[in-house]
């Protein structure tokens, strides 16, 4: 059995637009995803704004999350 010899940069190439091809294809078959239609439960809205009340005075109480101003906020990672 004779191996055949191939030209790797054609070969990466033409595997590389068909790759390409096939990405933009599955991208494109995806819908977006649909917006939430049913309104929430008044005590799941509840909970989860307090939930996030808390969230956001933990982050503020350690330092990771700072007020720089009236509209602006500073959320240190590192």
């Amino acid at each position: 059995m004779k191996v055949k010899k191939v030209k790797f940069d054609q070969y990466y190439r033409n595997k590389r637009l068909e790759y390409v091809a096939e990405l933009c294809r599955l991208r494109n078959s995806f819908d977006t995803r649909s917006v939430r239609e049913r309104p929430r439960d008044e005590l799941e809205e509840k909970l989860l704004l307090t939930l996030d009340k808390k969230r956001w005075q933990k982050m503020m109480a350690s330092g990771e999350l700072v007020k720089l101003g009236n509209r602006h906020w500073q959320l240190k990672i590192f």
